[in-house]
């Protein structure tokens, strides 16, 4: 079983698993102003769910013009970033939460396996190395 210490889960859908917590993120323009990080939720082994935000106020306005702009001009920045812990977790709505966004996929989460496949695996995983095991095999990194 591959040991990663963080599962990154997305509103929008996304599920990663993450081996750190980098000091800086590259991001476009068009990220920046969309302000992505807002729900981002890092869960991490120990039980601790983290939340990501830029460092530096040093950030476009997300404002209609500068929407527009940056489908035309839209720069690549490394960007500082910080972690802020924002309290425990339980495994049952983790796994939930994986379950609804591999619902809402059409073919991203479950090109390795299934529904159902992830929903059976999810059902016998009863910690976070377990669920870690399912995501694996999920993305098709049977290690």
């Amino acid at each position: 079983m591959a040991e990663h210490p963080y599962i990154v889960l997305h509103p929008v859908g996304s599920v990663q698993l993450q081996d750190d917590l980098p000091t800086s993120v590259r991001a476009n323009r068009g990220a920046i102003l969309s302000r992505y990080w807002v729900g981002l939720t890092y869960y991490r082994s120990d039980g601790i769910t983290l939340s990501m935000s830029p460092a530096d106020d040093d950030l476009p306005t997300p404002t209609l013009t500068n929407r527009f702009l940056s489908f035309i001009y839209n720069p690549t920045r490394d960007m500082d970033v910080v972690y802020t812990e924002d309290g425990a977790y339980e495994i049952p709505p983790l796994k939930k939460t994986i379950l609804e966004y591999v619902g809402r996929d059409d073919d991203i989460l479950t090109q390795f396996m299934d529904h159902s496949q992830i929903s059976s695996a999810l059902k016998r995983a009863n910690d976070f190395p377990a669920v870690v095991d399912v995501l694996e095999r999920m993305f098709g990194r049977d290690f």
